[in-house]
């Protein structure tokens, strides 16, 4: 068989010693990748604030699973290690680690099996907030068309009490004016007529009788 037919051959599948050498996610690692999850997330504006974006929702869920079973005492030292550490000396190693973490913890958990459960919980306690949070949302929506039409329906009321305002004004001045006619009779027209301050004395003089 020539070299060209050989060279058509599928692959073989990696030998033991290949499988060896691949990364793998040992139960220690695979609780430190969870708490350098956790910490790189938590620190939003912190030391690891160019690391978290390379964290999806899937490492925090899958952090979390594993979280669930870690003591409190081994999350300190862990975190604590990590905190100690120069940053730029592992920095460059997280993205590694998160795809160490993603291939591996899995099956990790699973074989330990006391995650599953708290896991499923936490899974659970996700999507019932997922649902309260939309159910929220979607009260808030509505309490918002609701004011948007209350307000709609105050300007309403404030231009018809404008309309009614200028209304009782007319007719309180229709009203004034006929009473002022009523007053003047009926054959007069317009203001009633002045009288001259001249006039007034002499007719005051006149009234005052004359003794001789």
């Amino acid at each position: 068989m020539d070299s060209s037919s050989s060279s058509r051959r599928p692959a073989h599948p990696p030998s033991r010693a290949e499988k060896i050498n691949e990364p793998r996610c040992t139960p220690a690692s695979a609780e430190k990748y969870a708490i350098a999850v956790s910490e790189v997330w938590k620190n939003e504006r912190g030391q690891y604030s160019d690391l978290r974006p390379q964290v999806t929702p899937y490492d925090r869920i899958k952090a979390e699973g594993l979280l669930a079973t870690i003591s409190a005492k081994r999350y300190q030292q862990v975190a604590t290690a990590l905190g100690a550490a120069p940053v730029d000396g592992w920095r460059p190693a997280f993205h590694q680690w998160l795809l160490t973490f993603r291939a591996g913890a899995t099956e990790y958990t699973r074989a330990r099996g006391s995650v599953a459960p708290a896991f499923e919980e936490f899974t659970r306690d996700l999507e019932r907030s997922k649902a309260r949070l939309h159910d929220r949302e979607e009260e808030l929506e509505w309490r918002e068309g609701r004011l948007h039409d209350r307000e709609v329906e105050m300007d309403d009321w404030e231009a018809e009490l404008e309309e009614r305002e200028a209304d009782c004004e007319q007719r309180e001045l229709l009203v004034r004016q006929q009473h002022e006619r009523q007053h003047r009779g009926p054959n007069q027209i317009g203001p009633p007529p002045r009288v001259s301050r001249a006039s007034t004395i002499d007719n005051f003089r006149r009234s005052i009788p004359i003794r001789h």
